[in-house]
């Protein structure tokens, strides 16, 4: 059967009409997008230039139509769709110029933190059996529009509704919790980039075939906490993340000196789920117990410490696999008891010492 389908310009004037059907190549020169059991949406040009999408809905009582659209928006359908060879067909030469001016490029230093050229982490495998649901023989269109199966990888980066840019897939947000590398969730990762224009990139993805990968626009400040509670400090060395680290530097609150007996590992210390400063893990607040030193729980562990600024952080440290130690800012009423509690009275005589009468108060209280 075949059907017509009445094609309206911008104004919901009738500009044309053209056939459908589902057993014959109608509309001849319509590309399609998108296509389900129930709907299908298609891109097709018409002799004055204009580009128009085709809807087709095989449901009873809905009507198929087509709609003029502007070249922007021509662009922006294919690019969601992920419908990237129609870039290289000759009647959309337009479309491929326009992407190729509007479309930001990725930043081209990236370095991975958990992967390397020849072990993915299973992203590509991961998204090649995504793309293989719709297409067995798909191809991506690089950001520098030459074909290349790499571009498996390519992910949408949409800022206020509209596709900005593409960029690659990475898990450098990612950190391995004693079973799996991940972002703290089971079977989801995350990663971070840059745009050429300086603008910061959150990629998240996910090992479900139900839940939509995506990749948003973040502000500086939210990238280095990304950075920061992934625990993967070394990102902030490389030359791509290097306004970052300048951040870091006047923003984090660093630990006061004093004699540490061991600086081993930093850890972050949380103010409101949001890390604030950095401090070197220590357990002062242990004690000998049962043969084995701890808080009072078995393998967990507790720290007392002060940032510059001078607030109070307790850390908590565990050796259990897939726990993480962190810190957070407490009163000086707290750090007070945590001391007392512990019976490490001669915290009180050096490092505490403006705690010593505050810790009398509590006590006779």
């Amino acid at each position: 059967m075949i059907e017509r389908v009445v094609i309206y310009d911008e104004n919901g004037k009738v500009v044309g009409r053209v056939r459908y059907s589902n057993n014959i190549d109608y509309p001849s020169g319509c590309y399609w997008l998108y296509k389900t059991e129930n709907f299908q949406e298609g891109l097709m040009k018409l002799y004055d230039g204009r580009y128009v999408l085709i809807y087709i809905f095989k449901k009873p009582f809905k009507r198929s139509y087509g709609k003029v659209v502007s070249l922007d928006r021509a662009l922006q359908e294919i690019l969601g769709s992920k419908s990237f060879e129609l870039l290289d067909v000759k009647k959309f030469a337009e479309l491929k110029q326009l992407a190729d001016e509007i479309l930001l490029k990725e930043f081209n230093n990236i370095q991975y933190n958990n992967w390397d050229e020849n072990d993915d982490c299973g992203a590509i495998e991961h998204r090649e059996h995504r793309l293989k649901n719709d297409s067995e023989d798909e191809e991506i269109f690089e950001k520098d529009w030459e074909i290349d199966e790499d571009d498996l990888l390519l992910l949408d980066v949409i800022d206020n509704g509209k596709i900005i840019a593409l960029v690659e897939y990475n898990d450098n947000l990612d950190f391995f919790d004693g079973n799996k590398w991940s972002c703290g969730q089971y079977g989801r990762h995350k990663g971070l980039t840059r745009l050429e224009d300086g603008r910061y990139v959150l990629i998240q993805f996910s090992d479900m075939l139900d839940e939509r990968d995506h990749a948003d626009i973040i502000s500086p400040e939210q990238a280095l906490q990304e950075i920061l509670k992934s625990g993967n400090f070394d990102l902030l060395e490389q030359p791509i993340f290097e306004d970052l680290k300048t951040l870091y530097d006047s923003t984090i609150i660093k630990e006061e000196e004093w004699n540490i007996p061991y600086k081993g590992v930093l850890i972050n210390a949380y103010d409101n789920d949001k890390v604030i400063g950095q401090v070197w893990y220590q357990t002062n607040l242990d004690n000998y117990i049962d043969g084995h030193w701890s808080c009072g729980q078995y393998r967990r562990h507790k720290g007392l410490t002060r940032l510059e600024d001078g607030r109070y952080v307790l850390i908590y440290g565990n050796d259990l696999v897939g726990e993480r130690n962190y810190a957070i800012i407490i009163s000086p009423e707290e750090a007070a008891k945590e001391i007392i509690d512990s019976e490490h009275f001669e915290l009180f005589e050096d490092r505490f010492s403006e705690l010593k009468e505050l810790a009398k108060e509590i006590y006779e209280n």
